[in-house]
């Protein structure tokens, strides 16, 4: 059997303050009960069943990053449950991949052909970090403020 030896990314990783759970000796479901929900959770394993169980482990306004290519795993989830968990607390899910140059120029260039517009009617207000109190204030006209740190 392999040996697995710690990526030696995990040292920089605690350094800022970060925890590295092994799913392996802490099941991911049972996160909270043993440290307590959690901001923001790197999940790179790939496995299919942590994309639900990181939503849970979060607390409000919490982000999960999923990286890592799932193989199929059929199971049953309650989907408004999952729905509710994110939209009620504010919680973020994203995936994301390792992409090479030519997908970033990909994205470049879909930012550079699309209209101004959309962003516009997304993005409802832009501040100076300063202005911070008026960005997170709750106005329900808001879609998406913005501070921004180079006007």
């Amino acid at each position: 059997m392999p040996i697995r030896t710690p990526s030696p990314y995990l040292s920089s990783f605690e350094g800022i303050g970060g925890t590295y759970v092994d799913s392996r000796e802490t099941p991911l479901s049972e996160f909270v009960a043993q440290h307590e929900p959690t901001d923001f959770i790197f999940e790179a394993t790939g496995y299919p069943k942590h994309s639900t169980d990181a939503v849970k482990a979060l607390g409000p306004n919490g982000d999960a990053a999923l990286q890592g290519i799932p193989s199929s795993l059929e199971g049953e989830i309650d989907g408004g449950e999952f729905h509710s968990e994110l939209v009620v607390s504010n919680k973020t899910l994203l995936g994301i991949v390792n992409a090479r140059k030519r997908h970033f120029q990909n994205a470049v260039e879909w930012l550079t052909e699309t209209s101004e517009d959309v962003f516009d009617k997304l993005v409802t207000g832009i501040y100076e970090p300063q202005e911070i109190d008026q960005a997170i204030e709750n106005d329900a006209a808001a879609i998406k403020t913005v501070v921004s740190f180079n006007q």
